[in-house]
């Protein structure tokens, strides 16, 4: 139980680290781009942005995770209507990079097309011969969910009017 505990305040350290680590490089970058900023308003508010998130990132990486716990039960137990509304923003956030990440990482040999599927217009049969020759009629694109993963797939259809 205790090896554990230890494993899980190690990862904790880690990510917690890991993050810091993630919102410097951000502050030096805003830093670099204020830096290199052309209005002088513009580079102020970013280098002054970097400057906040810095100490973040600082302040972040200099607690026990703990610590950190406490610290946002402290604020959510001051501020609830804040708490739950960052809360549900960051489970936003959360929610499309997961969907992201796993879009992006998705192979096209899982028998999916990288391109939505087409599917074929219309059967002809052999009582309708008028579908066999090509209309000069207009045609509309017609939409459809055939596919695994709801991706839109059209296929021509004739107008009526």
């Amino acid at each position: 139980m205790q090896q554990g505990r230890q494993q899980l305040h190690d990862q904790a350290v880690f990510q917690q680290q890991k993050v810091a680590l993630g919102l410097t490089t951000v502050a030096d970058e805003l830093r670099e781009l204020a830096h290199n900023s052309g209005s002088d308003t513009v580079g102020e508010l970013t280098r002054q942005g970097a400057d906040q998130l810095h100490q973040f990132a600082s302040w972040l990486h200099d607690r026990e995770p703990s610590d950190l716990l406490e610290e946002v039960r402290l604020f959510a137990r001051r501020r609830p209507g804040v708490f739950l509304l960052g809360a549900a923003l960051a489970g936003v956030v959360a929610g499309r990079l997961t969907g992201a990440g796993v879009a992006a990482t998705r192979q096209p040999d899982d028998n999916r097309s990288a391109a939505p599927a087409t599917p074929p217009a219309q059967q002809v049969t052999s009582s309708d011969s008028s579908a066999a020759k090509p209309s000069s009629e207009p045609t509309e694109r017609e939409s459809r969910y055939p596919d695994d993963d709801y991706s839109y797939s059209y296929a021509d259809r004739p107008v009526t009017w």
